[in-house]
């Protein structure tokens, strides 16, 4: 303990904030330009036609689960790799990235395999709508040849950030979004002569931005990164020791990341239960607040990389200050962060259409938010940038999921069939989650022999 109290509070090492900084502005610019990209997709697609927006908004709901998949098994995969950059053990890092490769392929062929023969019930999940369904279908038959290159860029992404190269992900955005809305100009609308497709030339140009990134990522990794050459590595071998680490992770990580990607659709039909003019005060507030937590998420992606990094190297000096640093730097984004959105809420409501009683909700909605996103802020970058690539898995999976399902979705299902609440107060309850988790975080974090755990193999 005395020791303890002699060592440095918070960081004072320049390379630590740049490598956190780095890292953090450019995961945030390649989300916000993965964001931009489905909002190009909804703006040009509703400007074509509401069945069109309608249907494609159903398949999202199929590609957010891969998706939710693909990140959860990136999670269980990164705890363990950034130990071992820290330990400059790059031939595990790699040959973790052959397991997470072999597995996310067979993810992605299972998808492609049910979009290919039972499309129509896929779709019908989140739609009774027939004409709905089936734009839905038509996009969904082209959007499928996506998912196996989508598998495999997602995993080199994965590998690449956990040894902090994360600038080529960042120029792939941005070539994928110039060539999906290229591509949706011409296929959408049929321009340049061209046969007009609607959804099917969205999804086409989807397909083809797809490609272009995993074409990308393929070349560096194999031709350019000097730091794992991958594909020397032997990628088609299984490691058995690092396979069962993988799973005893990975068993930890994705049940209870999947529960809460479950629960936001679920929160979403709990407010649409309420009026329409609730879902679309949702709908606005949502995609901007996204926007904005886009810079947590990065936060949390940079603290995880570096603090998982220095527990390998077992540095837990400099662990147990970074923590300190991490938890000072989440709070003053999540204050700034509150504050830009609060600045905007009278740009965002004239920009809308809205009815007036949709309008007045959006902005208390609006208003919630700023204050949720500094609880958000804090706690992502806390309990899975830090506790969790830290080593301790099980204490953020268990928050993560005890938080929602224990006690905010049966108080969410409560406020809306059994007590009748006003919107605003079903709104307060579903993000109070965000809060919740603050407590059990600041606890934890402080209980440095508990999350700092050296979880890689000697």
């Amino acid at each position: 303990m005395t020791e303890r109290l002699k060592e440095p509070y918070f960081v004072k090492d320049k390379a630590f904030f740049k490598s956190l900084f780095r890292i953090m502005l450019t995961v945030a610019l390649q989300n916000f330009l993965n964001y931009s990209v489905n909002m190009a997709d909804n703006m040009m697609l509703g400007s074509y036609g509401q069945s069109e927006l309608s249907g494609v908004a159903c398949v999202s709901q199929i590609f957010f689960i891969l998706n939710s998949l693909f990140g959860n098994l990136g999670a269980s995969f990164s705890v363990l790799a950034a130990q071992y950059w820290g330990q400059k053990r790059t031939d595990k890092i790699n040959g973790l990235g052959a397991i997470l490769l072999k597995v996310d392929l067979c993810i992605g062929l299972i998808f492609f395999l049910l979009a290919t023969f039972i499309p129509g019930q896929l779709v019908s999940i989140f739609t009774s709508d027939a004409v709905i369904a089936q734009k839905g279908v038509e996009y969904l038959a082209i959007l499928k040849w996506t998912f196996i290159p989508y598998s495999i860029s997602y995993m080199l992404m994965d590998m690449l950030r956990n040894v902090e190269t994360v600038a080529i992900a960042f120029y792939m955005s941005i070539i994928s979004l110039v060539i999906n809305v290229f591509f949706n100009y011409l296929f959408i609308f049929g321009s340049w002569g061209l046969p007009e497709m609607g959804v099917s030339g969205a999804a086409l140009a989807t397909l083809i931005a797809r490609c272009a990134e995993v074409a990308v990522l393929v070349f560096y990794v194999a031709a350019i990164d000097k730091k794992l050459h991958f594909f020397r590595s032997g990628i088609l071998k299984w490691d058995k020791a690092l396979g069962a680490s993988f799973a005893k992770m990975a068993l930890t990580v994705v049940p209870a990341g999947m529960g809460w990607a479950i629960a936001t659709p679920v929160q979403t039909a709990l407010i649409g239960q309420l009026s329409a003019d609730a879902i679309a005060a949702n709908s606005v507030t949502s995609t901007f607040y996204q926007l904005f937590k886009v810079i947590a998420q990065a936060m949390s992606s940079a603290s995880a990389v570096i603090i998982g990094k220095t527990v390998g190297a077992r540095d837990f000096v400099k662990a147990r200050s970074g923590a300190r640093t991490v938890e000072l730097l989440a709070l003053g984004i999540g204050i700034i962060l509150g504050a830009m959105l609060f600045a905007v809420r009278g740009p965002v409501l004239a920009f809308y259409k809205l009815t007036p009683e949709a309008e007045k909700l959006t902005g208390q909605m609006l208003l919630i938010m700023c204050f949720v996103m500094v609880g958000m802020a804090y706690e992502v970058p806390v309990l899975f940038g830090v506790i969790r690539a830290g080593g301790d898995a099980k204490f953020t999976s268990f928050v993560n999921i005890g938080a929602m399902w224990l006690i905010v979705m049966p108080l969410a299902f409560l406020a809306v069939f059994v007590w009748h609440l006003d919107v605003i107060w079903v709104v307060m309850i579903i993000q109070s989650e965000q809060l919740i988790k603050c407590i059990p975080a600041f606890i934890r974090v402080r209980q440095y022999d508990k999350w700092i755990r050296v979880v890689t193999d000697k």
